[in-house]
């Protein structure tokens, strides 16, 4: 899912932390948010910790993974691929260590570049 939150507009589908905190997953048990700065709340509210990322945790997803900062959308979605095919296809990895493992894959081919690996964060179970 892609979307744009109050704090940090972007170019994705409009949504409102309120309006994923009244959703419900269902059965789902993962919101991947690689959009831009989805785990990053605005600076008029600095000093809480509700953000997109966050709101999906509140709705009842066990786990969520976010965005500090705008990413490049290439990166983006080699990112979200590898971390997919480590989450769904490999043998017993949760979403925390697919997603460390895909962003540690990403830093190995361009360390130099931390603006682009570093924003990735995970939040829940």
């Amino acid at each position: 899912m892609s979307c744009r939150g109050a704090a940090v507009p972007c170019r994705a589908l409009p949504c409102s932390r309120p309006s994923v905190c009244r959703a419900r997953p269902g059965t789902a048990r993962l919101a991947f948010l690689a959009a831009c700065g989805t785990a990053r709340t605005s600076e008029r509210l600095s000093d809480e910790a509700i953000h997109i990322t966050s709101a999906f945790l509140l709705a009842g997803f066990p786990t969520a993974v976010g965005t500090l900062w705008e990413i490049d959308s290439a990166h983006a979605d080699h990112v979200t691929r590898d971390f997919y095919g480590r989450a769904v296809g490999g043998p017993g990895q949760g979403p925390a260590l697919a997603l460390h493992h895909s962003v540690r894959a990403l830093r190995e081919r361009i360390p130099e570049r931390p603006h682009i690996w570093a924003a990735y964060v995970h939040a829940g179970a």
